[in-house]
């Protein structure tokens, strides 16, 4: 469970627009979905994401809401420090323990008569976890809901999932941006955040914003200042697969989009197909060759109908099919 404790007063009225604005989009970002995928292979990939227990990072921060319906728009700026506090271990993942902190200047305005704005500062502390799996990419995520006005947003909720990776083999070099969106019941994208990870060192910007509705303004950006980030891993450097594995899709059932894992012991000629109940060819996801190492492949699903549907791994004399469910 999230906490949040603030250490100095806020007036009653402008505390109601920090809760109304936290609940709206807490909702929001539980359903982010990943457009970027990352895998690696034989060549060591690279460590994005650095988890060790006394890791810091220390990032410069500003938000701003505007809320034409309410006629009310808040300002914040300031400093947010993240600390991983504790690990703790199971088999197959690690739990990290997050204290992130804020020291902010809080600015509202309000439009409606009689027309004033106040300030004050904000110094408030959350704790929460990050879990990794210690497979694949490891993949990891923030456990339970999140918010705006939090450095850390990769959640995993419901129909999708914010899908982060410790580690990627990245061709542009020592920098990968990950894209995410949230959509509504339409195809237009609500809200959209952005990530940008330099390797050993993590996240070095985090913009969150909903740049689609009319009547709402919302943004919130960190940029990294300072990081203190120690070598430990705790023996967690990605192993080659032992056999030929296909995983089964994640979400499932999903709409409209979806992401199916597979693994690689040697380099071989892959093909990854979608099947109708009829047999007939809905979409070729993979066909090539691929190095040894943990992939993984997105499957859209845009303008299909709800219902089964299958897809196959071909990777030399290996083959396998499994079922997957499109629901409207």
């Amino acid at each position: 469970m999230i906490v949040w404790s603030t250490k100095r007063g806020v007036p009653a009225a402008d505390q109601a627009v920090e809760d109304r604005t936290m609940n709206r989009v807490i909702t929001l970002l539980a359903s982010f979905s990943v457009i970027v995928a990352t895998s690696f292979a034989q060549n060591q990939p690279a460590n994005f994401m650095p988890f060790a227990v006394g890791n810091r990072w220390t990032y410069s921060y500003s938000t701003y809401d505007n809320d034409e319906l309410q006629e009310i728009s808040s300002q914040d700026s300031g400093t947010a420090v993240v600390r991983v506090l504790a690990r703790s271990a199971t088999a197959d993942s690690i739990a990290w323990e997050f204290q992130e902190s804020r020291n902010i200047i809080h600015n509202v305005y309000y439009y409606h008569p009689p027309v004033f704005d106040t300030m004050y500062t904000i110094t408030d502390t959350i704790e929460y976890y990050v879990v990794e799996y210690l497979s694949g990419n490891h993949r990891f995520f923030r456990k339970g809901t999140s918010n705006w006005t939090s450095v850390f947003l990769m959640t995993l909720d419901f129909s999708d999932s914010a899908a982060f990776f410790r580690y990627s083999r990245d061709e542009s070099g020592d920098t990968l941006k990950v894209h995410t969106t949230w959509h509504s019941e339409t195809t237009m994208p609500f809200a959209v955040l952005d990530v940008s990870f330099v390797k050993s060192q993590g996240p070095a910007t985090i913009s969150y914003e909903e740049p689609y509705i009319t009547s709402l303004i919302l943004h919130s950006r960190y940029v990294l200042k300072d990081a203190f980030v120690t070598t430990v891993e705790y023996n967690t450097t990605p192993r080659l697969p032992s056999k030929v594995r296909l995983e089964q899709n994640y979400p499932n059932p999903f709409n409209p989009s979806t992401t199916i894992q597979y693994s690689l012991p040697l380099r071989s000629r892959v093909t990854l197909s979608a099947f109708n109940t009829l047999g007939q060819l809905i979409a070729t996801l993979v066909d090539g060759t691929e190095e040894a190492g943990y992939h993984e492949a997105r499957f859209d699903a845009t303008g299909l109908a709800s219902g089964v549907y299958f897809y196959r791994l071909q990777a030399g004399e290996y083959e396998e099919t499994k079922k997957l469910i499109i629901l409207r």
